[in-house]
Protein backbone atom coordinates (compact mmCIF):
# COMPACT_ATOMS: atom_id res chain seq x y z
CA UNK A 1 0.00 0.00 0.00
CA UNK A 2 1.57 3.69 -0.50
CA UNK A 3 0.97 6.88 0.83
CA UNK A 4 -1.98 7.66 -1.53
CA UNK A 5 -3.71 4.68 -1.16
CA UNK A 6 -3.28 5.13 3.07
CA UNK A 7 -4.48 8.69 2.94
CA UNK A 8 -7.70 7.32 0.90
CA UNK A 9 -8.61 4.96 3.28
CA UNK A 10 -8.14 7.08 5.97
CA UNK A 11 -10.40 9.37 4.51
CA UNK A 12 -13.13 6.88 3.36
CA UNK A 13 -12.80 5.66 6.87
CA UNK A 14 -13.35 8.83 9.26
CA UNK A 15 -16.08 9.83 6.84
CA UNK A 16 -19.72 9.59 7.68
CA UNK A 17 -20.61 6.21 8.74
CA UNK A 18 -23.48 5.22 5.48
CA UNK A 19 -20.95 6.29 2.88
CA UNK A 20 -17.93 4.19 4.20
CA UNK A 21 -19.26 0.69 2.52
CA UNK A 22 -20.07 2.54 -0.80
CA UNK A 23 -17.28 4.36 -0.89
CA UNK A 24 -14.94 1.37 -0.20
CA UNK A 25 -16.37 -0.81 -2.65
CA UNK A 26 -15.20 1.82 -5.43
CA UNK A 27 -11.70 2.41 -3.75
CA UNK A 28 -11.07 -1.30 -4.04
CA UNK A 29 -12.47 -1.75 -7.43
CA UNK A 30 -9.25 1.00 -8.16
CA UNK A 31 -6.97 -0.92 -6.51
CA UNK A 32 -4.14 -3.19 -8.11
CA UNK A 33 -2.93 -5.89 -6.26
CA UNK A 34 0.76 -6.98 -6.88
CA UNK A 35 3.04 -8.78 -5.21
CA UNK A 36 6.35 -7.56 -4.12
CA UNK A 37 9.18 -8.66 -5.41
CA UNK A 38 10.82 -11.33 -2.58
CA UNK A 39 14.05 -11.54 -1.50
CA UNK A 40 16.24 -13.93 -0.33
CA UNK A 41 14.57 -15.63 2.76
CA UNK A 42 16.27 -14.42 5.96
CA UNK A 43 18.25 -15.55 8.69
CA UNK A 44 15.04 -15.48 11.06
CA UNK A 45 13.21 -17.77 8.63
CA UNK A 46 15.80 -20.54 8.78
CA UNK A 47 15.60 -20.45 12.74
CA UNK A 48 11.76 -20.17 12.46
CA UNK A 49 12.28 -23.18 9.47
CA UNK A 50 14.71 -25.27 12.27
CA UNK A 51 11.81 -24.72 14.52
CA UNK A 52 8.94 -25.82 12.40
CA UNK A 53 10.79 -29.27 11.99
CA UNK A 54 11.21 -29.76 15.70
CA UNK A 55 7.90 -29.06 16.37
CA UNK A 56 6.33 -31.01 13.41
CA UNK A 57 8.39 -34.33 13.80
CA UNK A 58 7.48 -33.85 17.89
CA UNK A 59 4.24 -34.18 16.41
CA UNK A 60 4.66 -36.87 13.97
CA UNK A 61 6.60 -38.91 16.40
CA UNK A 62 3.32 -38.66 19.28
CA UNK A 63 1.44 -39.65 16.59
CA UNK A 64 2.91 -43.08 15.75
CA UNK A 65 3.30 -41.53 12.50
CA UNK A 66 7.40 -43.07 12.21
CA UNK A 67 9.09 -42.46 8.75
CA UNK A 68 7.72 -45.84 7.20
CA UNK A 69 4.15 -44.86 7.49
CA UNK A 70 4.66 -41.64 5.66
CA UNK A 71 7.31 -42.61 3.59
CA UNK A 72 8.06 -46.28 3.32
CA UNK A 73 6.37 -49.21 4.95
CA UNK A 74 9.43 -51.08 5.77
CA UNK A 75 11.34 -50.09 8.99
CA UNK A 76 9.75 -47.87 12.32
CA UNK A 77 12.28 -45.07 12.18
CA UNK A 78 11.46 -42.18 14.54
CA UNK A 79 11.88 -38.80 12.59
CA UNK A 80 14.04 -36.27 13.44
CA UNK A 81 14.27 -32.79 12.60
CA UNK A 82 17.14 -33.91 9.89
CA UNK A 83 15.60 -36.93 8.56
CA UNK A 84 12.37 -34.36 8.04
CA UNK A 85 14.82 -31.80 6.40
CA UNK A 86 16.19 -34.01 4.04
CA UNK A 87 13.05 -36.32 3.39
CA UNK A 88 9.98 -34.13 3.38
CA UNK A 89 11.19 -30.28 3.12
CA UNK A 90 13.85 -30.72 0.91
CA UNK A 91 12.32 -33.23 -1.45
CA UNK A 92 9.43 -30.60 -1.78
CA UNK A 93 11.68 -27.85 -2.22
CA UNK A 94 13.52 -29.96 -5.15
CA UNK A 95 9.78 -30.53 -7.07
CA UNK A 96 8.66 -27.21 -6.20
CA UNK A 97 11.68 -24.88 -6.73
CA UNK A 98 14.27 -26.69 -8.50
CA UNK A 99 17.05 -26.40 -5.28
CA UNK A 100 17.83 -28.64 -2.28
CA UNK A 101 19.54 -25.96 -1.01
CA UNK A 102 17.67 -23.45 1.78
CA UNK A 103 19.80 -20.10 0.91
CA UNK A 104 18.31 -20.29 -2.31
CA UNK A 105 15.04 -19.81 -1.42
CA UNK A 106 12.97 -16.54 -1.70
CA UNK A 107 10.87 -15.62 1.73
CA UNK A 108 7.29 -16.44 0.11
CA UNK A 109 8.87 -20.03 -1.24
CA UNK A 110 9.85 -20.89 2.59
CA UNK A 111 5.84 -20.30 3.33
CA UNK A 112 4.51 -21.97 0.36
CA UNK A 113 6.73 -25.25 1.15
CA UNK A 114 5.20 -24.86 4.70
CA UNK A 115 1.82 -24.30 3.54
CA UNK A 116 1.84 -27.46 1.20
CA UNK A 117 3.61 -29.45 3.87
CA UNK A 118 0.85 -28.80 6.37
CA UNK A 119 -1.50 -29.90 3.89
CA UNK A 120 0.09 -32.88 2.82
CA UNK A 121 0.17 -34.71 6.18
CA UNK A 122 -3.17 -33.02 7.66
CA UNK A 123 -4.93 -34.47 4.65
CA UNK A 124 -2.92 -37.42 4.63
CA UNK A 125 -2.41 -38.19 8.16
CA UNK A 126 -5.13 -36.28 10.02
CA UNK A 127 -2.55 -34.20 11.99
CA UNK A 128 -3.51 -30.60 13.03
CA UNK A 129 -2.01 -27.51 11.26
CA UNK A 130 1.29 -26.11 12.91
CA UNK A 131 1.32 -22.45 12.09
CA UNK A 132 4.95 -21.20 10.61
CA UNK A 133 6.76 -19.62 13.39
CA UNK A 134 6.92 -15.84 13.00
CA UNK A 135 9.41 -15.29 15.95
CA UNK A 136 11.37 -18.54 16.23
CA UNK A 137 12.92 -16.50 19.71
CA UNK A 138 9.27 -16.04 21.18
CA UNK A 139 8.36 -19.63 20.21
CA UNK A 140 11.45 -21.31 21.78
CA UNK A 141 10.68 -19.34 24.71
CA UNK A 142 7.10 -20.38 24.70
CA UNK A 143 8.33 -23.80 24.73
CA UNK A 144 10.91 -23.83 27.74
CA UNK A 145 14.11 -23.98 25.64
CA UNK A 146 15.11 -20.42 27.17
CA UNK A 147 14.44 -17.35 28.67
CA UNK A 148 14.92 -13.65 27.13
CA UNK A 149 14.98 -10.41 28.91
CA UNK A 150 14.22 -6.94 27.49
CA UNK A 151 17.12 -5.28 26.05
CA UNK A 152 19.82 -8.33 27.19
CA UNK A 153 20.42 -11.37 25.59
CA UNK A 154 19.68 -14.09 25.66
CA UNK A 155 19.80 -16.38 29.09
CA UNK A 156 19.71 -20.07 29.21
CA UNK A 157 17.48 -22.00 31.98
CA UNK A 158 19.95 -23.21 34.93
CA UNK A 159 21.27 -26.52 33.92
CA UNK A 160 18.11 -28.36 36.73
CA UNK A 161 15.36 -26.61 34.72
CA UNK A 162 13.18 -29.35 33.27
CA UNK A 163 11.24 -28.86 30.70
CA UNK A 164 7.07 -28.57 31.04
CA UNK A 165 5.59 -31.96 29.62
CA UNK A 166 3.48 -31.29 27.06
Amino acid sequence: MNHLEHATLVEIATGKPFEVRPRLLKFLETVKVEEKVDGNYTSSQRNSAWLYMTLKVQQLNEAGLEMRKVLKPTYAIPWTKESFHDHIWVKLQKAMYGTDSMRALKKLQVSKIHEVIERELGEKHGLDYIPFPADSERTKESLGGYKTSAGESVIPYPDEYKEPLI
